[in-house]
């Protein structure tokens, strides 16, 4: 702010020149000289604390107005707590007059050690300013405190060791001993190697169980169907709430007016490990991929028909297996059926009894090229976890009869020979007239074209093979990188005709994997090494802008939840898209 004085200072008294003089000085001077000593400092209220204790770290801004604040990224060794919280102070002491803003975050360690938080920065009138970083160490919990909670959850998976592509359940189970009034998640559980359905219809009535001698109050708040996709341990990272429980009332009687206050207690699952095991390998040659228990139904359009007839044979798998990993079963026809392949019909997933279920409907075409009576038996095999063993069902032998078409021909109308009769005779030329004789073959223009294509078009292969040649020898690496940003606008364009058609779990499948694919193309990263941390390390090795780098974290996150946690939302979509067009347009200019 410029104030400015419009004074003749030469026509006034004495006295009131001395005055103005004083004024300047009080109040214009220590204004001033306080913008010129503005600080940007961090602190913390506790540089040693346990896994479970909650500390705040404070930014404060003395007299510094507006700029580019950017904090550090906390994600790695600390749970934030919420969204950071403000407050500003202005204060005039001896005319000294001092502006201060303070941005605390509330932060909770994930595991013992001792961890160091990055500076923050800041840009203010193209001038940058950083604070010290801080070391926190995080001390182990001691023996003895909080051995009887009075209230925590626990991540209970129906299985510690399962196949690959059974399906686990996995419950988010609360223990209480108070009233819980109130939830709040604040971190999701990352399901890395998994594929996740929520299940929103389960059997969620408290019961009461008792744990280390104390009586609790248990009940299931979330259902989730974990399908492992790879074998090898696979970890449930940890599930973090914060529960509002009343306070102790201290005599004072709760009325219209006076209720109960709040206080908040932060819980936390631990990690969960689950050991996936491959399938064995005396598959019989039926299994497709199911694994779990499932059931077969099949329908025949027809048992008589012709040769001129096509037969539909429609098969119906349903199971609590991973419904995608299923293949059409192999159908084995007599050699006298030509068999078309396979197209799928319907692919589904439903809720019973509190889990999922997947259905998939396979339609097969087969035309017979004989006539007579044949035998049908579908069979379908999948793995049974429950007894280690592969699983094979027959259907009754299905009895077709097929009879000739009317475009069928006798074996006895191809051996005939039609003999020659007198009509096949052309009639005896009785003109004598002299003709010019034609030009011969091999002196006319044909004869020289069809000499020369055969050379042109051996010409045409050679060169189409050397280009071949030329592409394989170029570095696929390097042919992905350059396509990486066509390709993640192919995506991203799908990704919003799926937003036109408000299909949420579509459009974030489609943002994921633009996002993932562009980096693993983009930065030569196998897509089996790839994850999140080795992602943000990369970008950072490569000096990408911390701002960006945490946006482009933050769309990956918000799509994972979208598709793996359940949590996608119609209205949030344009956002998100017009945030990945951006961040994609400033990656491709910052690589």
């Amino acid at each position: 702010m410029t104030l400015v004085l419009d004074i003749n200072i030469y026509s006034t008294p004495i006295y009131k020149r001395a005055g103005i003089v004083l004024f300047l000085l009080l109040f214009l001077y220590p204004a001033i000289n306080a913008q010129n000593n503005g600080s940007f400092t961090v602190s913390t209220n506790a540089s040693v604390v346990t896994i479970n204790e909650y500390f705040s770290v404070t930014y404060t801004f003395k007299n510094i107005k507006g700029g580019d604040f950017r904090p550090p990224s906390f994600k790695k060794d600390f749970l934030q707590i919420g969204n950071p919280s403000r407050a500003t102070s202005t204060s005039m002491i001896n005319g000294h007059v001092t502006h201060e803003e303070k941005i605390v975050y509330q932060l909770r360690a994930r595991r013992q050690g001792t961890f160091t938080i990055p500076p923050a920065y800041l840009t203010v009138k193209n001038q940058e300013l950083s604070t010290d970083a801080l070391t926190i160490k995080v001390a182990e919990q001691k023996e003895g405190e909080d051995n009887a909670p009075e209230v925590f959850i626990r991540a209970e998976p129906s299985t510690l060791e399962a196949f690959i592509g059974q399906q686990i359940l996995l419950d988010y189970k609360l223990y209480t001993t108070v009233d819980v009034q109130r939830s709040n998640i604040l971190e999701e559980s990352e399901y890395q190697g998994f594929f996740v359905q929520e299940i929103r219809r389960f059997d969620n009535r408290p019961g009461q169980v008792v744990e280390e001698g104390i009586p609790y109050t248990s009940k299931v708040i979330r259902r989730l169907s974990l399908f492992p996709q790879q074998t090898g341990s696979l970890t449930v990272t940890p599930f973090s709430m914060q529960l509002g429980i009343p306070k102790e009332n201290n005599g004072r009687r709760q009325n219209l007016f006076f209720s109960r206050e709040i206080r908040s207690i932060p819980v936390s699952t631990g990690e969960t490990v689950i050991n996936i095991r491959p399938l064995p390998d005396n598959a019989p040659e039926s299994f497709s991929g199911a694994v779990g228990n499932y059931q077969q139904l099949v329908n025949i359009n027809r048992r008589q028909l012709t040769t001129d007839d096509a037969l539909t044979i429609t098969i119906t798998i349903m199971g609590d297996g991973d419904i995608k990993r299923v293949q059409a079963p192999n159908l084995s026809l007599p050699n006298s059926f030509e068999l078309y392949d396979p197209k799928v019909l319907e692919e589904v997933t439903y809720e019973t009894n509190g889990q999922t279920i997947g259905k998939k409907v396979f339609e097969y075409l087969a035309v017979p090229t004989q006539e007579g009576q044949f035998q049908i038996q579908p069979t379908f095999s999948y793995f049974n976890p429950d007894s280690a063993s592969y699983k094979t069902l027959e259907e009754t032998p299905y009895l077709i009869t097929v009879r000739p078409g009317i475009g069928t021909r006798s074996n006895s109308s191809n051996a005939d020979i039609a003999s020659l009769s007198d009509d096949n005779i052309g009639p005896l030329k009785l003109d004598t007239r002299l003709h010019k004789q034609k030009t011969p073959f091999h002196q006319s223009p044909s004869f020289w074209i069809l000499t020369i294509l055969p050379f042109l078009l051996l010409a045409s292969l050679v060169s189409i093979k050397l280009l071949k040649n030329r592409q394989q020898n170029i570095d696929p690496g390097l042919l992905r990188s350059k396509q990486a940003r066509k390709m993640a606008a192919q995506r991203l364009t799908t990704a919003e005709q799926h937003m036109k058609a408000e299909q949420s779990r579509a459009f974030y499948d489609e943002i994921s994997k633009a996002f993932l694919g562009y980096a693993c193309d983009k930065l030569h990263i196998p897509r089996s090494s790839l994850s999140k941390d080795g992602l943000r390390q990369k970008l950072q090795e490569l000096n990408i802008p911390i701002g960006l780098i945490d946006t482009v974290m933050e769309i990956i996150r918000t799509s994972e939840m979208a598709l793996f946690a359940g949590q996608a939302k119609a209205e949030d979509m344009q956002g998100i898209y017009d945030k990945s067009l951006k961040v994609l347009a400033e990656m491709e200019e910052a690589l």
